[in-house]
């Protein structure tokens, strides 16, 4: 399982959440922003960075995940 969010539309208390909880469960969490975000260092959270425009970090998501 793979959880992927969008890093600038979630609010940080959520994203806090989410990485805490992606590193207990060992659970794979994908960030896609289209700004530089801050992601705690671990092997389960990794972190993109797309270009600017509205919903490109949300077009990066839907184009990428694996759908299963």
């Amino acid at each position: 399982m793979q959880i992927w969010i969008d890093g600038d539309a979630c609010p940080k208390v959520i994203k806090d959440l989410l990485f805490r909880a992606a590193i207990r469960t060992q659970t794979y969490l994908i960030a896609v922003s289209n700004h530089n975000i801050s992601v705690p260092p671990s092997p389960f959270i990794k972190k993109y960075q797309v270009g600017f425009g509205f919903d490109v970090a949300d077009k990066y998501i839907l184009n990428n995940m694996n759908w299963r």
